[in-house]
């Protein structure tokens, strides 16, 4: 053993070096060290030379001006432009949005691919062209800076500066740079001239953000500042999630289903084998709906073969649920509603599975146990809360270039369907049967969907303990929980009408609106209408 150590010792560097220094100490030590064989060979063959790299960082560097240049070209021919900051953990991103007066001004901002793209308009073109064409307007990324982590920068001084104001000085920071050249050179009256041009900034409802973009409007450099919003798809979802969570019961059902530790789905979609056993239960469920299909409609050519009925690609493999996101619920939701007999199947399995652990089985027993008939209407009501709210976001606010001016009228037809669902009881039925519903929609809310879902008699036997899902909630009990979510969508949309329609500049804006000015032209002329035969009428009798 002693003698393999030597061995091995005197094959080390550490050896080689210091038999090199006692047999020529006069050399420097740089000389003496020994040669790696296997570093000799790293660059051997077909792989990247330093060369390769060096014309790599150079290709990048070129790539990254580029970049500069073709966005300071926006800039200089934008009429207007946008600024938006957002805060993601130790970095901020400063966003800009330029939009352009002229077909002619938005073309000298394009590059050369872009122009091929654009159509070809001119004074004989038809007015349904014109209407066609694409905003002319101009998005990217102004600068990403580190805020947090171990930054040059960050001092106890610093830390103490209000982080707002640090927050607006990075963002002139950020236009500044924009006006500098390959040496780092600012062209100052470039920058004047787009200081000049900045008249919005748009933030989410966080109060730093909010406050710096007030301290934005005071800058002498940004003489043309109008206008300081909040991002409305952030106001949208935190106006659907906060009166939710703040009741009692549906706050209790948030943590029991996603939120909690060890919460249902969560659990279910993060475990290999719950995931198993679901697919099995809802292969189970489609296959005995296809055998009772087949006694119940004999004479149907469809059900005569049982694997027709089965469905099998209709099987749902994962919730797909993110909890970063609270928008993100409303699909597990659905889902969750569309299997609650396959769900109740699997805790029943976990449950009386006595290979399991004691707590996996207990946990497994209390959430069939919350499976009650008022769980489940609460389930179905959040399941349609959600999805009107997703909807209303994704087809009005998640698109490209929303019209302001549209969305006072967009608020109040949400605000009118809701009440008619949630308020006067709607969603109890027929969604055809909602006034002012599209032929479009589907004829069945979840709420209807989960009532189906626990009408079957089977009971649920686990053990040597029964569960039944079938046991109706009483009306007293449907009109309490009916009470709550009114209770809900009330404050939901109190907040979405002060958030959303409460900026004055809002309302300057619906005067571009043509529908609105065509109906208010209607009215302004009946009326007129109505005094001319006023004015005979009190003529004749005079």
């Amino acid at each position: 053993m002693q003698s393999s150590c030597i061995h091995q010792h005197s094959r080390g560097t550490v050896h080689r070096i210091a038999t090199n220094l006692f047999l020529e100490p006069d050399r420097p030590v740089s000389e003496l060290l020994p040669y790696d064989m296997d570093d000799q060979t790293l660059f051997r063959g077909s792989v990247p030379q330093a060369s390769d790299w060096l014309r790599l960082s150079r290709m990048i560097q070129v790539m990254a001006w580029v970049l500069r240049s073709q966005r300071l070209k926006r800039l200089k021919a934008a009429a207007s432009i946008s600024i938006s900051v957002d805060d993601r953990a130790e970095f901020r991103l400063v966003r800009y949005r330029c939009s352009y007066d002229s077909p002619e001004s938005f073309a000298a901002a394009c590059s050369e691919e872009e122009k091929l793209d654009l159509p070809f308009l001119n004074s004989s073109s038809k007015l349904e062209d014109w209407c066609a064409l694409k905003a002319p307007v101009h998005d990217g990324v102004l600068a990403v800076i580190r805020s947090g982590g171990n930054v040059k920068s960050n001092t106890i001084a610093s830390h103490d500066a209000d982080k707002s104001e640090r927050m607006a000085q990075t963002v002139m920071e950020a236009l500044r740079q924009s006006c500098a050249d390959v040496d780092n050179n600012v062209d100052e009256a470039l920058f004047d001239e787009i200081c000049r041009k900045v008249q919005h900034y748009v933030s989410d409802q966080g109060g730093s953000a909010h406050k710096c973009g007030q301290l934005l409007s005071r800058k002498a450099e940004l003489c043309n500042f109008v206008w300081v919003s909040c991002d409305v798809a952030h106001q949208v979802r935190i106006a659907s999630k906060d009166p939710l969570h703040a009741n009692d019961h549906f706050k209790q059902q948030w943590d029991r289903l996603f939120n909690a530790k060890h919460a249902l789905i969560p659990d279910i979609q993060n475990s290999e084998v719950w995931k198993s056993r679901l697919i099995s239960a809802q292969k189970a469920l489609l296959r005995a709906q296809a055998v009772h299909a087949v006694h119940a409609v004999p004479a149907a050519p469809a059900c005569s073969d049982a694997s027709v009925m089965l469905e099998v690609d209709k099987v749902m493999h994962t919730f797909s649920f993110a909890k970063q996101r609270f928008d993100s619920t409303a699909v597990p939701m659905m889902k969750y509603c569309c299997m609650l007999r396959a769900t109740a199947a699997v805790c029943a399995m976990q449950a009386a599975d006595e290979r399991g652990s004691k707590e996996v089985r207990a946990r497994a027993q209390a959430a069939l146990q919350d499976m009650t008939p008022k769980n489940m209407f609460r389930c179905g009501l959040t399941c349609d809360y959600s999805t009107e709210c997703l909807a209303f976001l994704r087809e009005n606010f998640d698109v490209d270039d929303p019209d302001p001016a549209q969305t006072s009228g967009i608020v109040d037809a949400f605000c009118q369907r809701m009440r008619l669902l949630f308020v006067e009881g709607y969603v109890l039925g027929d969604a055809k049967q909602v006034p002012l519903a599209s032929d479009g929609q589907n004829g069945r809310s979840m709420t209807q969907t989960v009532f189906e879902q626990i009408e079957t008699p089977e009971p649920i036997f686990y053990g040597s303990k029964v569960h039944y899902l079938c046991t109706r909630a009483s009306i007293q009990d449907i009109r309490n929980i009916m009470g709550e979510m009114r209770e809900i969508v009330a404050d939901m949309l109190e907040r979405v009408q002060v958030d959303l329609t409460g900026d004055e500049l809002i309302h300057k804006l619906m005067a571009f609106i043509l529908k609105l000015n065509q109906r208010l032209v209607r009215e302004f002329a009946d009326c007129a209408k109505m005094l001319c035969k006023l004015q005979q009428a009190a003529n004749m009798n005079s």
